[in-house]
């Protein structure tokens, strides 16, 4: 079981998790958000690795809280400045990238991935 968030054993994860990203090359990363109601949006951050991504999120104030899955952009797919560091929603991340569904889309009526 996941230590909850906020608590001492869970600071401490956060903070060996950063030390680890800290030798990494800043990369782009895209996070998810997802809820009980399905997605919540999208974020694309500059970050070592993912759980600097989904802290610098929350320093930014831009998480909108649920669940969260991260994923390396390739620079080659970063989108502009306008795109980046905030929160966004299913209309301009489909902008961006044309062919981007959400994981209730990709899966099929048993679960598992189409």
């Amino acid at each position: 079981m996941s230590p909850k968030p906020g608590s001492e054993e869970w600071n401490a994860r956060v903070t060996q998790q950063l030390a680890e990203e800290a030798d990494q090359p800043m990369g782009w990363w895209y996070l998810s958000y997802a809820g009980e109601e399905g997605f919540r949006g999208g974020a694309i951050i500059a970050a070592r690795g993912f759980t600097g991504a989904a802290y610098a999120a929350n320093v930014l104030k831009i998480s909108p809280g649920g669940q969260v899955m991260g994923h390396p952009i390739p620079p080659e797919k970063v989108p502009g400045e306008e795109y980046q560091h905030r929160l966004l929603t299913k209309r301009e991340l489909t902008e961006i990238w044309d062919d981007m569904k959400t994981l209730a889309e990709l899966e099929g009526e048993d679960g598992q991935p189409n």
